[in-house]
């Protein structure tokens, strides 16, 4: 049964990618997505029920994931984003499912940057180029699908040799084949 479908039934709000955009077919594989009116959760799922009641009989999962919680201006930014690429995708949100500017609630004590990556484009590499250019201390990186070109290469390098500790986490192994 196609994965949309699933997800549809299941009461979630499923919107396959454009072909090309993502792995297998074009369906976002699992990215959840949780909006609330004050806040917002992103995290990706990977896995598949097999592998899931395969690890449950071991000691610990086969994956590592991250999922984040924003409170404040920044929920606008990542829910205008998730609208712009909702509706890349095929309809816009309902009005009523959008969020409003007075629905935001107040910024925490720590700034936030939110960097939107959309398919084709290369804004995540610059921003980490960015940071790995500016980090006087730390650049710890944790990424499943974790590519970095020549140019992110020698900038995490030329932050390593300034003595910033360096560290990328990636997985052991990855769902997406190199062509």
């Amino acid at each position: 049964m196609e994965r949309a479908a699933r997800g549809r039934r299941g009461g979630a709000g499923v919107q396959p990618l454009l072909r090309g955009c993502a792995p297998r077919g074009g369906v976002a594989r699992s990215r959840q997505v949780t909006r609330g009116r004050r806040r917002v959760r992103v995290g990706r799922r990977h896995m598949h029920r097999r592998r899931v009641a395969r690890a449950l009989t071991r000691d610990r999962l086969p994956y590592r994931d991250t999922a984040i919680g924003l409170r404040g201006p920044a929920v606008a930014d990542v829910a205008r984003a998730f609208g712009q690429l909702w509706k890349r995708c095929g309809a816009a949100l309902p009005v009523g499912e959008r969020t409003r500017p007075e629905e935001i609630g107040p910024a925490g004590e720590e700034g936030a940057r939110v960097v939107i990556q959309e398919p084709g484009r290369m804004r995540i590499a610059r921003m980490l180029q960015l940071v790995a250019a500016g980090a006087r201390e730390r650049l710890w990186i944790a990424d499943a699908y974790f590519m970095a070109g020549p140019t992110l290469n020698q900038a995490l390098m030329s932050a390593a040799r300034d003595r910033v500790d360096v560290r990328v986490l990636l997985p052991a192994t990855n769902d997406v084949p190199l062509a």
